[in-house]
């Protein structure tokens, strides 16, 4: 028999992190079911919200303890640190792309009113104003790609 483990997606939709809980299956030899393989199963120490925010664990850091006689109580454990960094990152991203396509449409609905402007019959020229107006949309859209 061999045997194999692979993470327990603990957070529904949104994966699972490294220490969760693992499951551990054997298959008659010669199984032709293809599975990961994990060579150790990773237990983690409880990363629990401590009662005083100003105390500094060695290892979880500050404001967290792995004992439960200083934690919170009623409180769920807290995310492993990496995966908490990989779900920060992974919102800002999202917020990133969010926050530029809104500027897109918002760009585009400027544009439209420029080219409106410029279709117009004023009885002073603008054309002029409004080629200004355009480099300096093309030099805010460089500065916010840039970021």
């Amino acid at each position: 028999m061999a045997s194999f483990c692979w993470w327990s997606p603990s957070l529904g939709d949104q994966g699972a992190w490294p220490g969760a809980v693992t499951h551990i299956q054997s298959l008659a030899p010669g199984s032709r079911l293809s599975v990961p393989y994990c060579s150790a199963v990773v237990l983690d120490s409880p990363r629990l919200l401590a009662r005083n925010s100003t105390y500094e664990h060695p290892m979880l850091g500050t404001g967290y303890t792995d004992e439960p006689s200083r934690a919170l109580s009623d409180e769920p454990e807290a995310v492993p640190s990496d995966y908490q960094a990989l779900l920060t990152a992974r919102a800002d991203r999202n917020a990133r792309q969010a926050q530029l396509a809104e500027w897109e449409s918002h760009r585009a609905s400027i544009l439209r009113e420029i080219d409106w402007l410029h279709s117009q019959r004023f009885q002073v020229d603008v054309s002029k104003p409004l080629r200004v107006l355009r480099r300096q949309l093309a030099r805010i859209d460089k500065l916010i790609a840039e970021r």
